[in-house]
């Protein structure tokens, strides 16, 4: 047995569906469809762009931290060379004990720039797999969404 309720909403449904007119208006309606669907397509190339350029900044930004380190290290370097140059000029005998304490006391500055390098490669790695993943997925639901619609349409 149907309660009434259920009566009287399929009876407003099949009213509301006459007056649709499918018959005279379909190609307008997939024609809306099609336009929806193509406005959330947009919107999802415009969020992957987004993503994108997003981590493009990142890497960015990285890259000029890493520059300002390294010229940081060859101002002091610099800074360094041209006093010890300084004290040749002026015939000090020390001079030659300063270079070798220079060099002694200098960090490697090509292991820490390797591994600077090494971190910045790993996360823009890392950013390009997730950015792929996630453009994966909504191609995957875009597919989706557009076989569902040629189902309905086709029903």
């Amino acid at each position: 047995m149907v309660p009434p309720e259920a009566k009287v909403a399929a009876a407003y449904a099949a009213t509301f569906f006459e007056r649709l007119n499918f018959a005279e208006y379909g190609g307008w309606y997939v024609a809306l469809l099609a336009m929806v669907a193509a406005f959330t397509q947009r919107k999802a190339g415009m969020d992957e762009a987004k993503e994108i350029y997003e981590g493009q900044l990142i890497d960015a930004r990285e890259k000029a931290a890493l520059a300002a380190d390294a010229a940081s290290v060859a101002a002091k370097e610099a800074a360094l060379a041209k006093k010890l140059a300084d004290n040749a000029v002026k015939g000090k005998a020390t001079a030659t004990i300063r270079v070798q304490h220079f060099r002694q006391t200098l960090p490697e500055p090509t292991l820490l720039q390797i591994s600077l390098l090494l971190k910045q490669r790993l996360r823009t790695r890392r950013l390009l797999q997730k950015q792929r993943l996630r453009t994966r997925r909504v191609l995957q639901k875009q597919r989706e969404r557009t076989r569902r619609l040629w189902k309905l349409k086709r029903n």
